[in-house]
This record gives structure tokens, C-alpha cells and sequence, in this order.
């Protein structure tokens, strides 16, 4: 019996202490599971790159809770990585990770503009059977901040208090960015006086964000105010307040502003980073002062500590372009790409703007073919589209517009109006013509019109010289001012109509107006030569004209010499000169062939076409009155002509059929 009871005894004992013996591995392993996700979290916390986070959850999977996915969405928002953050929260739920109210804010937090799904989250975080928190508003409140929702900030931030929730310094920043950012500015100092009375003071980032508004709406006054009332309550303005007070002063143009707060930086113990310099450099390169926004460079480089970015090069690169520094700026362009800079879309567009305006057509192709190149990285904007387009017009390039245009049109990108313009010229150069005149009279309607798309529409005319005449007409009542080639359109159809009586009258206004500024309007437009050797007393300069205008040029100027009071001299020595291009001495020597068959002339080396002397001065001497060019014009040459290029009834017929 003592047996059995010892035995008995011991089976007892046995059970009893085998709960105790499961209790003491249950605690050790949960103390273990404890040590291990204390590690992950401050590995989390110390880690230097997104990467060693991502890293860090897949080899620890075990060990990832609500707390981990908190922490790790902290970590990627400080990182800037906002859609990775969210991405971890959507994992852990299909995951079957519990979520806490914890990583429902730090979801929300990193919605960042997008406040539609923030406030989404948040009736979510609801739904889950979590009470929002102070921290949960101040990352809604941000998040409408972010997106210009300033009455939604404001409704939030009243529901907050009907909550019994206190309002921290954060929520009143973010509640105050707001209303500056909408443009609510009285409201914004009712917030700060509430603030106050709340027993919250004013922080520098308090200011720096109202600062930061008055910089997207560029008023640099109210900045410099706010600038000047932080100060008075002892915070001491950094860096990203000399930024900001530096922006806003650039989206004014107050470049000068911008450079004193730049020397007051300097002057305290900050030191200017490349976002200050950039920004001075922008304010400058608005201002059109290039040889500061390059002296600023300069400093920039010379600096042990700091190093330009591409920002930086592309505003100084913009500023020279704008200054007429397109050589400086293509040397720049160059050094970017040698310092393993990447140049962007915005840089691409400088540059071509800038060979466009230089004539260096092939510069321009050479940059474009370089961005096809980088198509995996860069893809070209409607922006750039436009400005290849613009340099293919310049040129002349009317077939590979159109192929720019329909590539464009592929990419789902949208013409901006001065292509669509340019493309009433293109398709009327490209024969074309009814497309040019239904853009035409699209954008005629819509009030989008411009010289170039008058310009186009008259080469669509063809022939119709009346059309074409109502077309410049309507130009004047819109009070457009016409360009060369419009001009240059207009005497072609005058031209091609067999019409060059008025083709006259619109070269004369062309000079009248400054058309043609190598051509000079002083009575008589041809320059005169000042040597008197062997060179001809008079050189009229026709490089670079089209050959209609060309054509129209040499017939104003021989009328020219027959008008009492022109430059004919009776003198045997009289001789009289053409300065050709490749493009118009054809069309020049054919209108001597079939119009002045009387004229001899010489064809001299480097496209000078020399009138006989001999035979100008009898051709001279055979009529001595000018041709009427204008019925209500007493002076063609006097440019006091109406504006209206309609023909003279009584207008005596051209010289050649005179003749």
C-alpha cells in the first residue's frame, strides 16, 4: 500500500508539473520571439537605405507584426519612398498581419497629395473598430494641405475638436499651410491667433510653410513681411527660410531682392546650399541678367562644398539662351553631359529653342536624333515636339513636320496652340491646302489665330489672290502685327496670280512696316555703296529673301531709278548691283530674261548680278514717271498708304506688257 501510494504520489506529481514544465518553454520561446522583434525594429530604425528595409522584412518574416510594419512604413516615408510604405501596409493585410491604429496613420501619412485615398484609409481605419487619434487628423490635414483642399482641411480639423482632441503645433502648421497655400491668408492669421490662445507658439516651420505660399502665388512682399515678423518673435530664420524668401522674390523677378537675402545668408551662420544659388540664378535668368546668373555660377563652382546640379545648369543655361548667349550655352550643354549629367526633357527643349533661333539646323537634327536615342529614358513632351517643329518651319523643313506631327499624334501628345499654327503653314507648303484653310478657320473660331497661322493660310490660298487679301485684312482688324513671312506669302500669291502690281504694294509695306529690315525704306530702299572704284554705286542686298520677294525687290528698285528724284545719274559710270543666294539668282536672272530683256547683265562670282551701265541708262532715260502702285497713294515710297492692298482701278498695267 505504501508502494502504491508512493507510486500514485508520483504519477500526480508527474501531471501536475507537466503544465508547468509547457508554461516555462512557452515563456522562453515568447521572451526569445520578443528579443528577435526588438532587434528587427532597431535594425529598421537605424537602417541608411531603403533597400536594407526591404531586405530586412523578407529575412525576418517570422518576426513582422503590426509594430514592425509601422515602423518599416516610418522608415520608407523618411526615405521619400511613399508608395513602398503603402505597399507594406497592403501586404500585411493579405498577408493576415494584424493593423493596428498605428499603421493605419502611417498609411495615411503616406498618401501624401492623394487626399482621396487618405480619407478612404480613414473610414477604413473606422470600420476596423479604431477611434481616430490626434496624429490620425494631422496626417489627413496634411494630406489635404498637399492637395490645395484647404476647406477639407478645415472641416477635419472641426471634427477633430467635436472628438475632444487636442490640437498639437503640427495640426495648426498643416491647418495654416493650407489656408496660404488656397489663398486664405486673413484666415491663416486667425489660425495663428488661435494657436496662441491654445498655448502653442509659433514655430520656424510655421513660418517657412506661410513663407513657402507666398512663393507659389509670388508675392514676395507679404514674405518679406512674414520674414520680418519672425524675427520680431526671436526665431531665428534657416535655410529653407532663405530658400523660400529667395523663391518668392524669383517668381516676382525681384532679382535684387533675392541677391541681398543671398548676401544676408552669407552673413549668418548658414551656409548656402545649390538650391539657394539655383534659385538666385532663376530670379536672375527671369530678369533677363545673364552675366549674373553666370558670375553666380561661377561662385557655385568655386565652392570646395558644393557642386551644380542639373537644375542648375539648366537655368543657367536658359538664362544665356534668353540673353542671345547661344554659344556660351551650348558650351555648358556640352560640359552638363562631360559631368555625367543627365540632361532632362526641359534641357532638351532649351537647346533646341536655341539652335532653332541660331539657324543651326543641323545642330537642332543633331539634338534630336541624340534625344531618339534616350527614348528609354527620356521621352520627348509636347513641348519638344513643338520646338523640333519650329525649327523644321525656320528651315523650311515642311515634309518632316508633318511626320513630327502624325508621330505626335501617335503618342497621345497635345499640340499646343503655336503648333497648331505652325501646321496650317506645313500642310499648306505640302499641298495641302484645304486642310490648312479648315485649321484655319477652326482656330478662327476658337480665337487662336497667330501671324504664322496668317502666314500659312495665305500660301494655302495658291492663286486666289482675293482670299489671300481678306486674310491679311482680317490679320489688321485683329490687331496682329504681319511678319515677314506673311508678307513674303502674300507677294508670292500676288505673284503666282500674275498680280505684280499689288505684289509691289505689299512690298512697300513690308518695308514701311520693318519686314525686311536688310532692305532700307528711306524714299529709295537700295543702300548705298560708299566705295567708288570699280564697285557699283549702288548694292541692293537679296540674300536670304525668297524669290518672290526677291523678284518684287529688283522690280521696285529699277522702278526706283526711273522716279524723279531716285538715284539715276546721267553719268557713264553709273552701275548698279544685285546680291544673290543660291535659292532666288534663278527666278532673279529669269525675271531679266522675260521682264528687262533691255538690261544686260553680268553674273559675277559670289552670286553679284551687275547691271550694264550703258544699258541701264538708256533704259532710264526711255521713261522717266513712276508706275502708279495705289489709287488712294500719292507716294508709294512715302509708306503713307492706307494698309489696304487693294488695286487701283485707273493702275496702268505692268512695265512688261508696256514694254
Amino acid at each position: 500500500r505504501r508502494g502504491g501510494l508512493g507510486l500514485g504520489c508520483c504519477l500526480v506529481g508527474l501531471v501536475l508539473l507537466l503544465p508547468i514544465r509547457g508554461a516555462l518553454a512557452f515563456s522562453s520561446s515568447s521572451a526569445a520571439g520578443d528579443a528577435a522583434k526588438q532587434a528587427l525594429l532597431l535594425q529598421i530604425k537605424t537602417a541608411t537605405h531603403a533597400s536594407s528595409v526591404s531586405q530586412l522584412l523578407e529575412e525576418n518574416k517570422a518576426s513582422v507584426d503590426a509594430a514592425v510594419v509601422s515602423a518599416a512604413m516610418a522608415k520608407f516615408r523618411k526615405f521619400g519612398k511613399h508608395r513602398e510604405a503603402l505597399s507594406i501596409f497592403e501586404r500585411a493585410k493579405e498577408n493576415g498581419v494584424g493593423r493596428s491604429r498605428s499603421t493605419f496613420n502611417s498609411a495615411i501619412s503616406a498618401c501624401g497629395r492623394d487626399f482621396k485615398r487618405a480619407l478612404g484609409l480613414f473610414t477604413e481605419l473606422q470600420l476596423s473598430g479604431y477611434a481616430p487619434d490626434i496624429i490620425t487628423y494631422n496626417s489627413l490635414i496634411t494630406a489635404c494641405e498637399k492637395a490645395g483642399q484647404w476647406q477639407r482641411a478645415l472641416a477635419l480639423f472641426e471634427e477633430s475638436k467635436k472628438r475632444g482632441l487636442e490640437p498639437q503645433t503640427i495640426t495648426y502648421n498643416a491647418l495654416i499651410a493650407a489656408c496660404e497655400r488656397g489663398g486664405q491668408f486673413r484666415r491663416a492669421e486667425e489660425l495663428v491667433k488661435d494657436m496662441i490662445q491654445d498655448g502653442l507658439r509659433p514655430s520656424t516651420y510655421t513660418f517657412n510653410s506661410r513663407i513657402s505660399a507666398c512663393k507659389r502665388d509670388g508675392q514676395w512682399q507679404r514674405a518679406q513681411s512674414l520674414f520680418e515678423q519672425m524675427v520680431a518673435t526671436g526665431l531665428e530664420p534657416d535655410i529653407i527660410t532663405y530658400s523660400a524668401m529667395i523663391a518668392a522674390c524669383q517668381k516676382d523677378g525681384k532679382w535684387e531682392k533675392a541677391l541681398e537675402f543671398l548676401d544676408a545668408l552669407k552673413k549668418q551662420p548658414l551656409e548656402p546650399d545649390v538650391i539657394v544659388y539655383t534659385s538666385v540664378m532663376a530670379a536672375c535668368e527671369r530678369a533677363g541678367k545673364w552675366e549674373k546668373a553666370l558670375e553666380l555660377f561661377e561662385e557655385l563652382q568655386a565652392s570646395k562644398d558644393l557642386a551644380a546640379n542639373h537644375f542648375t545648369y539648366n537655368t543657367l543655361i536658359s538664362a544665356l539662351r534668353k540673353g542671345g548667349q547661344s554659344k556660351k550655352a551650348a558650351y555648358y550643354f556640352e560640359e552638363m553631359k562631360q559631368k555625367g549629367m543627365q540632361p532632362d526633357i526641359i534641357t532638351y527643349n532649351v537647346m533646341m529653342t536655341t539652335y532653332s533661333k541660331d539657324d543651326r539646323w543641323d545642330k537642332a537634327l543633331e539634338l534630336w536624333e541624340e534625344l531618339q536615342g534616350k527614348r528609354h529614358l527620356l521621352k520627348p513632351d509636347a513641348i519638344m515636339f513643338g520646338e523640333m517643329i519650329n525649327a523644321c518651319k525656320r528651315f523650311g523643313e515642311w515634309p518632316r513636320v508633318l511626320s513630327l506631327f502624325k508621330e505626335m499624334r501617335d503618342l497621345d501628345l497635345t499640340p499646343t496652340v503655336q503648333t497648331f499654327n505652325v501646321m496650317i503653314a506645313a500642310w499648306a507648303h505640302c499641298g495641302q491646302q484645304k486642310t490648312a484653310l479648315d485649321l484655319f478657320d477652326e482656330l478662327h473660331r476658337q480665337g487662336k489665330l497667330n501671324a504664322d497661322a496668317y502666314a500659312g493660310a495665305i500660301v494655302a490660298c495658291g492663286t486666289s489672290w482675293q482670299r489671300a487679301l481678306d486674310i491679311c485684312e482680317d490679320l489688321r482688324r485683329r490687331d496682329l502685327t504681319p511678319t515677314a513671312e506673311t508678307y513674303a506669302a502674300l507677294i508670292a500669291v500676288f505673284e503666282g496670280a500674275n498680280r505684280p502690281f499689288l505684289a509691289r504694294g505689299a512690298f512697300l509695306e513690308a518695308l514701311a512696316d520693318g519686314a525686311f529690315p536688310a532692305l532700307i525704306a528711306n524714299g529709295a530702299f537700295v543702300r548705298k555703296n560708299q566705295k567708288k572704284s570699280e564697285e557699283a554705286s549702288f548694292t541692293l542686298d537679296l540674300r536670304g529673301l525668297a524669290e518672290p520677294v526677291a523678284r518684287t525687290a529688283v522690280r521696285v528698285a529699277l522702278e526706283d531709278l526711273r522716279r524723279p528724284g531716285g538715284f539715276a545719274k546721267a553719268s557713264d559710270d553709273y552701275r548698279f548691283a544685285f546680291l544673290t543666294g543660291d535659292d532666288n539668282m534663278p527666278g532673279i536672272l529669269a525675271l531679266f530674261h522675260d521682264d528687262y530683256r533691255h538690261l544686260d547683265v553680268t553674273e559675277e562670282a559670289q552670286g553679284r548680278l551687275v547691271l550694264n551701265a550703258d544699258s541701264l541708262a538708256h533704259w532710264i532715260a526711255k521713261k522717266t514717271t513712276p508706275l502708279p502702285l495705289f489709287a488712294a497713294s500719292s507716294g508709294a515710297h512715302s509708306g503713307a498708304h492706307s494698309g489696304k492692298l487693294r488695286p487701283s482701278t485707273t493702275a496702268q498695267q505692268p512695265e512688261q506688257q508696256q514694254e
